[in-house]
């Protein structure tokens, strides 16, 4: 699993080398689609695709397309991270993978230059393309959330926001932000984590 800055940097590279003739627009929004479910409530088996892989999504729309490969980036990077010994990096808690999640977000919004694009593209959703049983009053919600803890490199106070907006309390909010404290003078694990971005195109095309 990832959280939506890494979906949306490793989606970017995903479409240049893949995917340059579908919309990137709705690659993107359909990548940081299934995440929803945490604000609507849905089981992660409704938006999540086991097993899926790069070749499978070739012939699909745009939106389908983002959307599947989310599944891929959350597969791929989860055998990464525990491959490469992540965690052994991560303080105890009950939270320690959405903290893992959040704080690669933080390593990585610099690594994409695109932000107020994608800000801007996140403001007309294409609603027919989505096959899922979403509402369109809950889309809505769902990426203005995303425009918002898009806007600026990620602080305390902004993925609270964001976390809190989905299915978490305050209290477990504040306590990712504690586990994230404890990671920022690891400098091994913001290795793995960078090591993970500037491979991942490779990875990808080894198990296309």
């Amino acid at each position: 699993m990832a959280a939506p800055v890494v979906h949306i940097v490793l989606a970017d590279l995903a479409h240049r080398r893949f995917f340059p003739d579908l919309s990137r627009r709705e690659f993107l929004i359909g990548t940081s689609f299934p995440d929803i479910r945490y604000l609507v409530g849905l089981p992660r088996a409704v938006t999540h695709f086991p097993d899926v892989l790069v070749r499978g999504l070739f012939g699909e729309g745009a939106f389908m397309a983002g959307a599947k490969f989310h599944s891929v980036v959350d597969n791929e990077r989860e055998k990464y991270m525990i491959a490469h010994g992540a965690y052994a990096h991560v303080p105890a808690s009950r939270y320690a993978s959405q903290s893992l999640k959040f704080f690669e977000d933080e390593v990585l919004y610099g690594r994409f230059d695109g932000w107020q694009g994608v800000i801007d593209d996140f403001a007309t959703i294409p609603y027919e393309a989505s096959p899922f049983p979403v509402e369109k009053k809950g889309m809505d919600l769902w990426y203005a959330s995303l425009r918002r803890y898009f806007a600026v490199p990620p602080t305390a106070e902004t993925q609270k926001a964001f976390i809190v907006s989905t299915d978490l309390t305050e209290a477990a909010a504040d306590e990712i932000r504690r586990v994230i404290d404890g990671m920022r003078d690891k400098e091994e694990l913001r290795q793995i984590i960078l090591s993970c971005y500037d491979g991942f195109e490779a990875l990808l095309a080894a198990g296309a």
